[in-house]
């Protein structure tokens, strides 16, 4: 998942949104997604919901990206999967998960 360039894109464009340092973990440092997920708990002072929810936001989305480029033949650029990110989060939060509201700009 780390060595995709497409996801790696749309990770930094999440992070330069939220104004974070580093999107992805280094592949070498981390071989697999658990431990990633693992090693960021509490990671820049936030809860661990605050951060799973945003993982699994971005997880959801590259899904359904990576599902239309095989299923349906239809291609998005990482800046519209970001941008798709970023709204699927409002919406989150307007629907009730208050923690990932305390992580959004201007939210």
């Amino acid at each position: 998942m780390f060595k995709c360039r497409f996801t790696i894109r749309v990770w930094n464009f999440i992070f330069g949104w939220l104004g974070w340092q580093s999107a992805t973990p280094s592949r070498c440092d981390l071989r697999t997604v658990n431990q990633w997920w693992i090693s960021s708990e509490g990671q820049l002072g936030y809860s661990r919901k605050v951060i799973h929810s945003l993982q699994m936001l971005i997880y959801s989305e590259i899904w359904n990206e990576r599902n239309a480029r095989v299923f349906c033949n239809k291609y998005s650029p990482p800046s519209r999967v970001a941008a798709t990110i970023r709204e699927e989060a409002k919406t989150w939060v307007i629907a009730g998960a208050i923690f990932l509201g305390i992580i959004l700009p201007g939210e």
